[in-house]
């Protein structure tokens, strides 16, 4: 594709159709998208919601050793399916709250050795290593496998979409909640604790993926290639019938620190892959702490796109969240992630995108010298580098809000409680510094078009999630092209559609022009502004 111009494009998206048909997913194509993480929501509220969540902890399900109810587990499994939605659930060893906060309290009388790690806290915890709480833990996961893979009825084992793994306290993937706490024999060395996690993973595996009944996907959690790659090579040695990756405070937002991570680890695996690999990603309560309150809105819709683009499978969204999305009517931003989240798999994808973006990642020295991007140590903490790379681009937009913003971690970013220490920041550390993608690639953006941030001026509360991000043209006869999968388009000839989002700014004229059979410069439209200043769409 070629787009030519006599005047400036602030913005571009494009979108490329073909025909749907069945890709080979690590999960069923309708488990992809949105999904309930509270639970018991009904699709009639929320109709974009793909599936169902639950939560409990092995103390609420194994009340003795031989003794489980699985009553919870199955009343929301039977809801899923009255819904027409796929389902989910993990068994937590140690949850957050009430009786969940203990390992089984049964165990420690039958000798398993156990503390409080905090009377203030009141965790209780066994001793992973011993002998007698393996075995009771494997017993438990066996259980709970026989139970899905063969006491329900096939209707509810077809709704099951895949089974979260969780080994350590609290959905956080460690031994304990706070290891300062712990008495010097109950404390666990990292090799130690890979060695019980990849024993915990095996007997998932062999629980939910051997034997009698349907074959149930597994995700794992701190498994992520890149950061935990002792997990992430043992779970694609061992694991053949699904396998998912859990990812979380990085996605629940837009130029976080280090949110780039993911992308570069994950997008190459995820799109265009033989594996069957699935992910998760969650929103819990950010909505609705200041930054997201920003701009709520465009909070969302940049917020999937990164998702998007590093290949997510599944937005997992508190019950809270649901509701200020139905609430303020941003409902689109889930449209949006539930019509790509499956489109992995160019030769069966119903199409493509990119969508404009350029990140100023101050962690990058080739792109951004120090010696001439602010003086001081090259680290996140040099607010003096961001506002340098920023004052650079300002002519086309780019500021700092709030530069010590930037300099926190995600989960400090996400949680700050104090507005005044919030703000749109158009660099940041390790952040994702290319346009947002999905089989349809720019060309030398850098060399053919120009970055622009806050598209129409400040950013408020009302301003349109596509005044974000922008690119334009450098000059009126710059040229874009873009790459297309060529797998998108077997056949020769085979009907597509193209749309373009762009600012109607000013007056001119461009061209959205492709290379079809027997034509290399074949204008698909040409569009005239007419300078209303609105963000519109041809197709």
């Amino acid at each position: 594709m070629r787009i030519y111009t006599k005047l400036t494009i602030l913005g571009l998206l494009v979108m490329f159709w073909t025909n749907m048909a069945q890709a080979t997913l690590g999960l069923a194509r309708e488990a992809y998208g949105v999904w309930d993480r509270t639970g018991f929501n009904s699709v009639a509220v929320y109709p974009f919601t793909r599936g169902q969540e639950m939560d409990v902890s092995w103390a609420e399900v194994h009340t003795a050793r031989s003794n489980y109810n699985w009553t919870a587990i199955d009343s929301l499994l039977q809801f899923a399916d009255d819904q027409n939605q796929v389902f989910t659930v993990k068994i937590g060893t140690v949850g957050s709250s009430g009786v969940g906060k203990s390992h089984p309290p049964w165990m420690f009388s039958a000798g398993v050795p156990s503390f409080i790690e905090n009377p203030d806290i009141g965790f209780t915890y066994g001793y992973y290593l011993d002998p007698e709480f393996k075995i009771y833990y494997e017993e438990m996961v066996r259980a709970f496998a026989k139970h899905l893979r063969q006491d329900v009825a096939s209707n509810l084992q077809d709704r099951i979409a895949f089974i979260r793994v969780d080994t350590g306290a609290t959905g956080d993937e460690e031994p304990y909640e706070n290891g300062d706490n712990v008495p010097l024999q109950y404390k666990i060395s990292a090799a130690e604790w890979l060695d019980y996690r990849e024993w915990a993973f095996e007997v998932h595996r062999q629980a939910f993926q051997e034997g009698p009944g349907p074959v149930i996907p597994l995700l794992f959690v701190h498994v992520e290639p890149g950061q935990y790659d002792d997990e992430w090579d043992w779970i694609n040695n061992n694991v053949t019938g699904g396998m998912g990756v859990k990812y979380d405070g990085s996605t629940r937002g837009h130029h976080l620190s280090f949110s780039g991570d993911t992308p570069k680890a994950y997008k190459a695996i995820a799109e265009d892959s033989d594996a069957k690999l699935f992910s998760r990603s969650e929103m819990d309560q950010s909505y609705s702490l200041p930054f997201w309150q920003l701009n709520v809105r465009l909070n969302y819709y940049w917020c999937a796109l990164e998702q998007l683009n590093a290949g997510m499978s599944i937005w997992d969204v508190t019950e809270n969240a649901l509701e200020d999305m139905s609430a303020g009517g941003y409902e689109e931003s889930f449209t949006l992630f539930n019509l790509w989240a499956a489109e992995l798999v160019p030769a069966t994808a119903r199409g493509g995108f990119c969508v404009f973006h350029k990140g100023l990642d101050s962690s990058d020295a080739s792109m951004f010298p120090l010696a001439d991007y602010g003086g001081g140590d090259f680290n996140k903490t040099n607010t003096n580098r961001y506002e340098a790379i920023c004052a650079s681009n300002a002519v086309n937009g780019a500021q700092m809000d709030s530069p010590y913003f930037a300099t926190l971690l995600q989960v400090a970013q996400r949680k700050r409680a104090t507005a005044s220490e919030v703000g749109f920041n158009d660099s940041g550390w390790g952040i994702h510094a290319g346009n947002y993608d999905r089989f349809i690639t720019q060309i030398n953006p850098e060399t053919t078009s120009i970055g622009r941030w806050r598209v129409r001026g400040t950013l408020t509360p009302s301003s349109h999630p596509y005044d974000r991000f922008a690119r334009g043209f450098g000059s009126a006869s710059s040229m874009m092209y873009f790459d297309v999968n060529d797998r998108l388009t077997p056949n020769p000839g085979q009907r597509i559609e193209l749309s373009v989002v762009y600012l109607d700014e000013g007056t001119g004229d461009f061209a959205l022009k492709y290379d079809a059979v027997g034509d290399s410069q074949k204008t698909a439209f040409t569009v005239t502004k007419t300078n209303s200043n609105t963000w519109k769409t041809n197709s």
